[in-house]
């Protein structure tokens, strides 16, 4: 395995362990919602009040976030297989699932940028790194390099 394969396949699987890491952290323990306001009446009387410190799975149920667990599950799973397997047989299947997987994610990222979406940037720039070492490899084979 070469030294550029075995780098994509670092990124790939390290993207993927540490997207699934991630998603189980900001659903599961993050404190989303927490905060204090007051609320006052027409005699001026005003009453503070505290939110709970409640994580996002709590405050919304797991059933409702089945659908967020299913897809990123599948998608970080995507990324690591073809990371993977680009790393280890070079075929044109497994970068067109990387390719794939990476879009999905930025899109994934970008729409939820605002609450959760941050908290993936580190695994995009792993997947986006992979990516682009299996196209800069595919190149380099074509032209006669690698």
């Amino acid at each position: 395995m070469s030294m550029r394969r075995g780098l994509e396949a670092i990124c790939g699987i390290v993207a993927g362990g540490l997207g699934l890491a991630t998603l189980v952290y900001v659903l599961f323990f993050l404190p989303a919602y927490a905060g204090s306001g007051s609320t006052c009446d027409s005699t001026g009387h005003c009453v503070d009040y505290t939110l709970p410190n409640t994580t996002i799975a709590e405050n919304q149920g797991v059933a409702s976030l089945v659908p967020v667990i299913v897809v990123g599950v599948l998608l970080f799973v995507a990324l690591f297989a073809g990371a993977l397997w680009d790393g280890l047989r070079d075929e044109l299947p497994a970068k067109v699932l990387l390719w794939t997987a990476t879009v999905l994610l930025t899109l994934g990222i970008f729409l939820a940028i605002l609450s959760i979406g941050m908290f993936f940037t580190p695994v995009w720039l792993l997947a986006i790194m992979a990516s682009i070492l299996a196209l800069s490899r595919a190149r380099g084979q074509r032209s006669g390099m690698a």
